[in-house]
């Protein structure tokens, strides 16, 4: 199924299971967006402070939580009043990395920061830990993905040929994480990554279960990843063409 959106562009998604809606944000806009689900529209619109580079969205409880590259969470309490309630929280051990991949773990009580390109040198992509009770990161990475990773679960299980054998060349590099969410039932980490198109599940401590390449055409370009309570899977594009676009994925195959 696909919903079409009247936006450029979904840097992050988060359902809301209250209004069965999805909420959004788009990289360099201050607003949430609710898109009413399962048609798509309307989209709400909400303002919450400056533009800035937002690639992540959780809602937890009644609390939103954005990312930016840069790695600055921001706090959004009475998000859908006149005078929402804004804390920031910076973290400047990330401040030179290039971070996306964003999620909630309920049972960790701590919100979860992939980095898509680190600053320092070296395969491995970072998965560091923000504690929703301290408001302080954790100082060491709760898991690192790299390529040699992927490579070594690739060969293990066969995944040799098309469309797997992108990442087995000599001059194949780590996929970087764009979009991150937690499987409602599991509690597995689903990474979604927009260059090479791949989507990875692994467990909560890093090791990996599962590598899908996702179609080319139908996601050129993915950005935002949520869960629905049921498992429905929803991945968000940026625009192509017109508008952005949600693909719903019901029934996906729950990896235990």
């Amino acid at each position: 199924m696909k919903i079409t959106v009247l936006l450029l562009e979904i840097s992050d998604l988060s359902f809301d299971a209250a209004t069965h809606s999805l909420w959004c944000v788009a990289d360099e806009k201050g607003k949430l967006y609710r898109i009413q689900l399962p048609a798509g529209n309307p989209i709400d619109i909400f303002p919450f402070g400056e533009d800035g580079d937002f690639e992540g969205l959780e809602m937890v409880g009644n609390v939103f939580y954005t990312m930016e590259s840069n790695g600055r969470i921001t706090q959004i309490e009475q998000a859908t009043t006149p005078n929402p309630v804004v804390t920031k929280f910076e973290n400047p051990s990330l401040a030179a990395d290039d971070c996306e991949a964003f999620m909630h773990d309920p049972t960790l009580k701590k919100l979860i920061i992939g980095v898509k390109l680190p600053a320092s040198e070296g395969e491995a992509r970072p998965f560091f830990a923000f504690d929703l009770e301290t408001k302080q990161l954790d100082p060491a990475p709760i898991f690192t993905i790299s390529l040699s990773d992927i490579q070594a679960f690739l060969r293990k299980n066969g995944l040799v040929g098309k469309p797997y054998e992108q990442w087995l060349k000599d001059d194949a590099v780590t996929p970087g994480p764009s979009a991150s969410a937690i499987h409602p039932q599991t509690g597995n980490y689903y990474l979604l990554a927009s260059v090479g198109k791949m989507l990875l599940v692994t467990s909560p401590d890093g090791e990996i279960l599962h590598v899908a390449a996702l179609d080319k055409k139908r996601h050129p370009q993915p950005e935002g990843l949520a869960f629905g309570d049921d498992g429905t899977m929803y991945i968000s594009n940026e625009a192509d063409e017109d508008v952005a676009k949600i693909y719903v994925y019901v029934g996906v195959r729950v990896m235990s």
